[in-house]
């Protein structure tokens, strides 16, 4: 098994005082016995097995809260696609949530991803509902024309590079309060046009994927007006 990899001292001091100290207590959290209190989230189940395949559970610490992502077998690949676009990510002008500690092991096809929660940010569900904080919301209104370039160049950039990301919702996008911060999670479908199935190399394909994506961002934007030509305007503009 492959060692727990940290990026913050102090949450790993925090953890592991909860009593999450290794592969398997992390692995096997709801019978740890960690001083923690957890919810899951989003739970994906083997059809066949009724085996857990990939699931994402709240950990709270001492008010402190993480996201604990853990995936094997078949799902493991898209846990393991998520490590490396985190790597990729500001490539493209985009921020995500702070990795704190990972492990995968790719010989028994299963790890698990922990991140910090944002604080300050509010996402594109939250802000376009109006169940943000009225700060937050008049602060994405004063920001907006400037977010919507962020998300266009993103976009653009991303497609420029070949990769696809089919899962452009309201509630993946996150707008730090006061900025025009951008930020994206849940990358686990966030692939290269090479890594797509043998039939994305007809063009008629591709192109109506992209389609797709381009309709995920207007619905994610809130408004049918936020078309891709409406966005690259926005973009010319400002150039």
């Amino acid at each position: 098994m492959a060692d727990i990899r940290w990026s913050s001292e102090f949450d790993r001091d925090k953890l592991l005082a909860a009593g999450l100290s290794d592969f398997d207590s992390f692995w096997n959290l709801e019978q740890s016995g960690a001083t923690a209190e957890y919810k899951p989230v989003r739970q994906h189940y083997d059809r066949k097995t009724g085996r857990m395949k990939k699931q994402t559970t709240i950990v709270r610490i001492n008010k402190i809260r993480y996201y604990l992502k853990r995936a094997s077998g078949d799902s493991y690949k898209f846990l393991k696609n998520e490590f490396e676009t985190l790597k990729i990510l500001p490539d493209f002008g985009l921020n995500t949530a702070k990795l704190l500690a990972y492990c995968l092991d790719d010989q028994d096809k299963r790890g698990f991803l922990l991140y910090k929660s944002l604080s300050g940010y509010n996402s594109l569900e939250e802000l376009n509902g109006l169940r943000a904080q009225p700060e937050a919301i008049a602060s994405f209104k004063v920001h907006k024309k400037d977010i919507l370039r962020n998300i266009a160049s993103a976009v653009n950039a991303i497609h420029h590079a070949g990769y696809f990301y089919p899962d452009w919702v309201a509630g993946h996008i996150f707008i730090r309060k006061g900025s025009q911060e951008v930020v994206l999670i849940d990358l686990e479908r966030f692939v290269h046009l090479k890594k797509c199935p043998w039939y994305y190399k007809y063009r008629v394909i591709r192109n109506y994927a992209r389609m797709k994506e381009w309709r995920k961002i207007r619905t994610a934007l809130g408004s049918k007006m936020y078309t891709r030509k409406f966005l690259n305007r926005l973009l010319r503009e400002k150039n």
